[in-house]
């Protein structure tokens, strides 16, 4: 690691962040851990959360209980399920993996709460300003991913029973972000808040600008990289002609 001087206030293209965690997510998939494999069993998921609903809301358990019983009576859980649980798995990857720039007015996830803009936008950055600190700080803080991530490891699967491999997909996303910003010419103050320096993950002369067009290659590498590893870049290959 190489200690590097706070120069820059810019994120990571979101883009690039998404695009890392699924490239990660991926290449830890293609060997086919039991804890990255989910599953979204609709029947019996719907039996855990219904008491919690029920006590806020008993009007609406009765509409899912219907649509539920006609989901496992219709034949197309088997069908239907497998991917939807994948798909979930990549959404909870990609929020992962732009979390850590909450600390950032303009980022991604902000704009997803709607907290970029307006009175309640500013006040949202404010407190973080004050109270968390500016960009790039304690949301990036390996202590921060790891207090995390044991939180929602431990938590999710006892709120709900098929939660684990989601947990893991959380963390992965989460990390790969920091790993990622590591790349770039401002780094990260990854062992704050006990170490306040920088830190990248490669000599200064191999880091890039966020933004630039090196950012953009390193990640097209990776995407590349995990095609090959999946052999799908192999099978593209072959079919041009």
């Amino acid at each position: 690691m190489h200690f590097v001087r706070d120069r820059y206030n810019r994120a990571m293209l979101f883009r690039s962040h998404v695009t890392v965690g699924l490239c990660g997510a991926a290449l830890v998939a293609r060997f086919q851990p039991a804890w990255l494999t989910p599953s979204w069993p609709v029947e019996a998921g719907w039996a855990q959360l219904r008491p919690l609903i029920e006590s806020g809301a008993p009007w609406f358990t009765g509409l899912v209980d219907g649509a539920v019983h006609l989901w496992s009576t219709s034949g197309l859980a088997p069908l239907v399920e497998t991917p939807i649980a994948y798909l979930l798995l990549v959404a909870v990857v990609g929020f992962g993996s732009l979390l850590p720039d909450i600390d950032h007015q303009s980022s991604r996830i902000n704009r997803m709460f709607g907290t970029s803009r307006g009175l309640f936008g500013w006040l949202v950055h404010r407190f973080f300003r004050i109270f968390v600190g500016p960009h790039r700080t304690v949301t990036h803080y390996g202590a921060t991913w790891l207090g995390l991530s044991l939180a929602v490891g431990y938590f999710l699967p006892q709120l709900w029973s098929p939660g684990a491999p989601y947990a893991v997909a959380f963390s992965i996303g989460y990390g790969l972000h920091i790993a990622a910003d590591m790349l770039t010419e401002r780094g990260v103050p990854v062992f704050g808040p006990f170490i306040k320096r920088r830190y990248t993950l490669v000599p200064d002369l191999l880091t890039f600008p966020t933004g630039s067009w090196r950012e953009y290659a390193t990640v097209l590498a990776l995407f590349l990289f995990t095609l090959w590893a999946w052999g799908v870049w192999g099978w593209i290959v072959g079919w041009l002609p």
